[in-house]
């Protein structure tokens, strides 16, 4: 089964969405897990293909019944159009205890997205900042970090006291503003 997901992110890789799609068909029918189901679901999603990649979402939530899949089933009801039920998606995925600290800020993204589609400039807004809020807090808890060290938010050192930044210490490369690894200080 490992194989033909390997298989298929290989014909996808090549440009060869039809053969992906099939390798990857191949994998969900002779597996329980809902690996391909999910791939299957982001190569629609990348297609255009709001309706496959729906179908493919549906069937990897109910094979692992979990917070990445509840998020990928909103994404797909999303382009679908559907946008209560990406809501109802997304928001029982953020209800759920075990849901990881990136997965909680790419949920409140999705529903900034559905606030979007809506017209609800606010509840976007508000969306997007309780996003922002996880992602923060997901960069500094020490859990695994897919973007690395957040580094320089707001003109703020580190620690939060606007003390001087030194080279090492969280600066952008370890270099100062002009390259020339000198020390540097806020303005």
């Amino acid at each position: 089964m490992s194989d033909l997901l390997e298989l298929g992110e290989r014909y996808w890789a090549l440009g060869l969405p039809a053969a992906a799609r099939s390798a990857l068909a191949r994998a969900h029918a002779a597996s329980t897990t809902a690996a391909a189901a999910i791939r299957l679901a982001e190569l629609a999603l990348a297609q255009g293909d709001a309706a496959a990649a729906r179908a493919h979402a549906v069937a990897a939530a109910k094979r692992a019944p979990g917070p990445s899949t509840r998020i990928l089933l909103g994404r797909t009801q999303l382009a679908a159009g559907e946008v209560g039920a990406a809501r109802m998606s997304l928001l029982a995925a953020l209800d759920q205890a075990r849901i990881a600290p990136w997965e909680r800020a790419r949920a409140h993204l999705e529903l900034a997205r559905a606030a979007h589609a809506t017209g609800d400039g606010q509840g976007a807004a508000a969306q997007a900042g309780a996003a922002f809020e996880a992602a923060l807090a997901a960069g500094t808890d020490g859990g695994s970090s897919d973007v690395g060290d957040v580094g320089d938010v707001g003109g703020l050192s580190p620690d939060g006291s606007g003390a001087e930044w030194r080279r090492g210490s969280g600066d952008v490369g370890g270099l100062s503003p002009d390259g020339s690894g000198a020390e540097w200080r806020r303005g």
